[in-house]
């Protein structure tokens, strides 16, 4: 079994730090996205970073659950806040 080693970084710092590697390291992104909470964070992580450092990223769109019409409203919404917190030219708009 594997043992936990804590640091002294929250969970938004690490993710911060993750994100920022994965632009050093590749020219290409894309952010694959559900319309859910952990990929509306993660989107918007990203859009944040790509804004930084004056990039674009890719938005991939998946999801499985559309005929819930709660849901639909849902995701509708989650993308809303995405392409709203971020500049324009970042998303293509």
């Amino acid at each position: 079994m594997l043992k936990q080693i804590y640091i002294d970084k929250n969970v938004v710092e690490a993710a911060k730090e993750r994100i920022a590697y994965i632009f050093d390291e590749f020219e290409n992104i894309i952010v694959s996205i559900s319309g859910g909470k952990d990929s509306t964070v993660l989107a918007h992580l990203a859009l944040t970073e790509a804004h930084k450092r004056n990039r674009k990223i890719g938005l991939f769109f998946l999801e499985f659950h559309l005929n819930y019409v709660g849901f639909k409203f849902s995701i509708v919404s989650s993308l809303i806040f995405i392409f709203k917190s971020v500049p324009s030219e970042l998303c293509g708009i």
